[in-house]
């Protein structure tokens, strides 16, 4: 419902099986805001999650992984035809949620790669740290199966005292460039 309502002609929902969603914009037409629109859906679905109460009482976890890039796209299968996008892309931001930290509701996390952390301007960060309470960091340069090390960034919450939950990772902005 979050992408219907809100991203109805930005991001489509790909598919979704297991514990996996994978969605996707600017495919197949051209959206110059994907990464921006991808990481305000990310926000919106960590804060719907949380409201969903697990079995055991507990609110629901998950993990966000965000790529910008060139995909592949089409039809696959012939007993039950689907449309679907792959690439390194995609293999890119599966490994960026699979080595994201866990999201509770006390504690949201999105993990970019470095490309979709180039698309964010300056602008869209300030507002989503006013809005959201999200900070902009790098998380810093990390192994990733399949491809090698890789910088790669968040937005994680701000603690009351300023700094990035979690931080052993550098805040963008105030004096560190991303490498573009």
């Amino acid at each position: 419902a979050i992408l219907t309502l809100h991203y109805q002609d930005t991001i489509f929902k790909m598919e979704s099986f297991s514990q996996f969603y994978l969605a996707v914009s600017g495919c197949p037409l051209p959206c110059p805001q994907h990464a921006a629109a991808c990481t305000e859906a990310s926000i919106r679905f960590l804060e719907a999650a949380h409201k969903v109460l697990r079995p055991d009482g507990n609110a629901t976890t998950i993990r966000v992984g965000l790529s910008s890039g060139p995909v592949c796209a089409g039809v696959v299968g012939t007993a039950k035809p689907r449309f679907s996008v792959f690439g390194d892309t995609v293999n890119t931001a599966s490994r960026m949620a699979s080595t994201a930290r866990v999201s509770r509701s006390s504690r949201r996390y999105i993990h970019m790669s470095a490309f979709s952390a180039a698309q964010l301007t300056p602008a869209f960060l300030q507002n989503i740290e006013q809005q959201s309470n999200l900070r902009f960091s790098l998380r810093g340069t990390l192994s990733i199966k399949g491809k090698g090390d890789m910088d790669t960034y968040v937005l994680s919450d701000v603690k009351q005292a300023g700094a990035p939950i979690d931080s052993p990772d550098r805040r963008v902005g105030g004096g560190e460039e991303l490498k573009r």
